[in-house]
């Protein structure tokens, strides 16, 4: 009987402190395996945070240095590259200081300007006043113009002129009202007055549109103890001579634009 006690509350191997022990090793473990994701993700979280900081000083670096050394006109020139501005191929820059000139300026006594005078003054126009002919068929792109042409010329061709001797003639033409009855006898006082307020206009808005930034200096002169502004700095021109000989490859033919100044009419087209 005791025996069989015995063997009913026989002895089971359990210990608490090994099956605790190996418990708190399982949560550690698993703790771990959790933690290891989360390290690899925070570590390519500032890598990336770092590349990205990188990235982005070093774009700063070379854009600030890009601007920095590119030419301040770059931004300008850009504006003529949609075709608009056919005479832009040609446009090149250089810094001149304003001086006078007293060759283009007539006699401070009212009398006449000399015929040296006058003929300075309309080379600078060009012997055609700046306007040229264009057709595709000589090669001229005519595709983003504005539609243009001249009565009795052939209609492959399209008349233009660079603004620049428009202004010039306005400006040409303003100084001769000074001696209206010399060169425009035949022009009535209303259509005097409308010219030249036509030019001074045109002037102003040409003036407006370029806008010089040059800095012009103020100097005080001892001599007649009065201020006046100086402008012997530096400017930055466009180089005139490149625009007129641009202009001399596709202008009229002297002959054919004399003959329609005079006449209204064009017999043959330029070619």
């Amino acid at each position: 009987m005791f025996s069989s006690f015995t063997r009913r509350y026989e002895y089971v191997p359990i210990d608490k402190d090994e099956s605790i022990c190996s418990d708190s090793q399982e949560k550690r473990k698993s703790w771990r395996q959790k933690q290891v994701p989360l390290v690899h993700v925070l570590v390519i979280v500032v890598v990336q945070t770092v590349l990205w900081i990188t990235s982005l000083a070093l774009f700063h670096v070379l854009h600030m240095r890009h601007v920095q050394g590119a030419h301040p006109l770059d931004n300008y020139h850009r504006m003529f590259e949609d075709n608009s501005y056919p005479a832009a191929e040609v446009i090149s820059y250089e810094t001149v200081i304003f001086a006078e000139d007293k060759s283009y300026m007539s006699s401070t006594n009212g009398s006449l300007p000399s015929a040296e005078t006058d003929a300075l003054w309309q080379a600078l126009q060009d012997p055609v006043d700046g306007v040229i002919q264009a057709a595709v068929h000589t090669g001229f792109d005519i595709q983003h113009l504005p539609e243009s042409n001249i009565s009795n010329v052939d209609s492959r061709y399209h008349s233009y002129g660079l603004e620049v001797f428009h202004q010039l003639h306005c400006l040409d033409r303003i100084r001769k009202t000074f001696h209206a009855e010399h060169y425009f006898p035949n022009d009535t006082e209303a259509e005097l007055i409308w010219h030249r307020e036509h030019c001074i206009d045109h002037l102003r808005q040409g003036i407006m549109c370029s806008g010089d930034i040059a800095m012009d200096r103020w100097h005080y002169d001892i001599e007649t103890d009065q201020n006046w502004l100086k402008t012997d700095v530096p400017h930055v021109c466009r180089n005139f001579e490149s625009l007129s000989n641009w202009v001399k490859k596709w202008r009229f033919r002297n002959r054919d634009w004399l003959h329609f100044k005079d006449t209204g009419k064009l017999d043959q087209a330029a070619s």
